[in-house]
């Protein structure tokens, strides 16, 4: 787990993003010295696809993706 992203302001971040064309996220890069734009982008599409029964989570506002 990269605990990095655990950050609020990078949550905010991805949370702040979901409505927002995932390239445009990626071409214009990472905000964040210590987080790529590519663990980003996965957080933010992972976040969009978490099923309708998870969505009572968003109300404690951090998430981690686990990657595979």
């Amino acid at each position: 787990m990269d605990i990095k992203l655990l950050k609020p302001e990078i949550q905010n971040y991805i949370t702040d993003n979901l409505k927002i064309d995932i390239n445009a996220v990626i071409l214009k890069g990472s905000p964040f010295p210590e987080v790529s734009v590519q663990e980003l982008a996965t957080q933010i599409e992972s976040k969009k696809k978490l099923p309708v029964n998870c969505l009572l989570g968003f109300q404690q506002e951090i998430f981690y993706i686990l990657q595979n």
